[in-house]
């Protein structure tokens, strides 16, 4: 998390936005330590998040470049991808981005009531912004762009607005860099949890069958352990931007998330104890009768295990 700021004012977000940036020795100390453990890994995942990472974008270009070119010097693998809401993801940028070993893109565009759930801070819309970036980047050549731009759409209540995926199926259908993923509002103080479980039974389903009838790419297949949280994997960290090392960007701040720290230096994991306790979890009886259990093993999210419902079923 470069920096914890952001220039949109999202409707859902969970985040307070504090106006921090990560300073550049702590960015260095945490860029040395992945290009340090590179001689016992297989593969190092990064991910760019935030706030908003663009309005980091000097930093983490050098940063990207660096561990990149690092990685492939040695014949190892590294992905770096980046969470981004895409406004100042211009078509330059982005080219800059992609050469410093940034390939893929996560970005949130909801449906036609977009403007009104993803606002910039002065309150003005966003989404024809978002639009016009993503076609210049379309229009850059895949014989030398092989991209993966994953478009995200967040579903709440009664959100029956399937027409939105003909509009995006005729812009960006065409085009296998683009992939589509739905995902449920959650957590958001605007709604009960009633709602939310109303919304589990309803939406979700019917989103995910539309898009697969118009032939879009879908982004979140079944596939095994598919559904395990990014936290309850061991060598799975959260660097903020004020150097607290977490393992869940939802519960930020949380005595009970925060791990380690990047101090003097050094990145210092100091309750591994904890860090076990995000990666592991009981597979009761019940979980033995899912047809989910090899997708999720109950780590589906830790979060609400150890925090929120402690001894629940992560699925609850």
């Amino acid at each position: 998390m470069p920096t914890e700021a952001c220039n949109f004012r999202c409707s859902y977000c969970y985040e307070n936005h504090p106006n921090r940036e990560m300073s550049y020795d702590t960015l260095n100390t945490i860029k040395k330590y992945i290009v340090n453990e590179a001689p016992r890994l297989k593969a190092a995942s990064v991910n760019w998040f935030g706030g908003e990472p663009t309005l980091c974008r000097d930093e983490v270009l050098e940063c990207s470049e660096d561990m990149y070119s690092y990685y492939n010097g040695i014949g190892k693998k590294i992905s770096i991808t980046m969470t981004t809401n895409g406004y100042l993801l211009s078509e330059e940028d982005f080219c800059r981005y992609y050469k410093a070993g940034i390939k893929s893109f996560q970005i949130t565009m909801d449906g036609y009531e977009h403007d009104s759930m993803r606002k910039l801070a002065n309150g003005d819309g966003t989404l024809s912004r978002i639009t016009d970036n993503l076609d210049l980047i379309k229009s850059l050549s895949p014989d030398m762009y092989q991209f993966e731009i994953i478009i995200r759409r967040k579903i709440g209540l009664n959100d029956s607005d399937l027409e939105w995926y003909d509009y995006m199926n005729s812009k960006y259908g065409n085009d296998p860099r683009f992939k589509f993923v739905i995902h449920k509002i959650f957590d958001c103080k605007h709604i009960s949890n009633n709602e939310l479980a109303q919304r589990e039974n309803l939406n979700y389903d019917s989103h995910k069958r539309y898009i697969e009838k118009l032939g879009l790419n879908m982004y979140n297949k079944d596939v095994p352990f598919g559904d395990i949280c990014y936290a309850s994997y061991p060598n799975s960290c959260v660097f903020r931007a004020d150097g607290y090392i977490e393992k869940c960007t939802v519960c930020l701040g949380d005595e009970r998330n925060i791990i380690g720290r990047v101090h003097d230096g050094r990145v210092n994991i100091d309750d591994k104890e904890l860090n076990d306790k995000w990666c592991t979890n009981n597979l009761p009886e019940k979980c033995l009768t899912c047809k989910k259990v090899l997708s999720c093993l109950n780590l589906r999210c830790r979060r609400y295990t150890l925090i929120d419902k402690p001894g629940t079923l992560s699925c609850a």
